[in-house]
């Protein structure tokens, strides 16, 4: 990227085109992207709005992992500070977590902050699912998720 920048600065705008093409043809980091999908089942308990996730899963497909143990252990540890912000004001608890990876030989891509853009969606999903209502913003508050349940009816 840095060669093609170099020669940007002195060629013209057809040699701009042509040398940033070729670049992106030849340089791997462009695809490091890493992909990763989650489920999540939870309960809500009617009485008092308190939910509770009964399984979250996820699945990273991040490259080769070179120690798993420690990779799950991240993941884990991401899993946990986001369930204290999907609630304003609580943390939700988490019976059964299942960290997994797609075996793969290719290079090693980012493991740490994927699971941020997976796991809001899904558990968003779970709860719209779970009322009948679509969620539009997290972190929600008791409050609200009750003038939503009651405005279904």
């Amino acid at each position: 990227m840095k060669k093609c920048c170099e020669k940007i600065k002195n060629g013209t705008k057809e040699d701009e085109e042509r040398l940033f093409d070729n670049e992106i043809e030849n340089e791997k980091e462009f695809f490091f992207a890493s992909f990763a999908a989650c489920s999540v089942e939870i309960e809500i308990n009617p009485c008092n709005l308190d939910i509770e996730i009964t399984e979250l899963n996820v699945v990273l497909d991040c490259g080769k992992i070179y120690n798993q143990a420690s990779a799950i252990s991240l993941v884990k540890l991401e899993i946990q500070k986001l369930l204290s912000q999907l609630i304003e004001e609580e943390t939700i608890t988490c019976k059964k977590i299942n960290v997994q990876f797609v075996e793969s030989n290719e290079e090693s891509k980012q493991i740490g902050y994927l699971i941020h853009s997976v796991l809001p969606s899904a558990f968003a999903s779970a709860l719209s699912v779970s009322i009948g209502q679509t969620i539009t913003k997290l972190p929600i508050s008791k409050e609200e998720l009750y003038n939503v349940a009651k405005n279904k009816h």
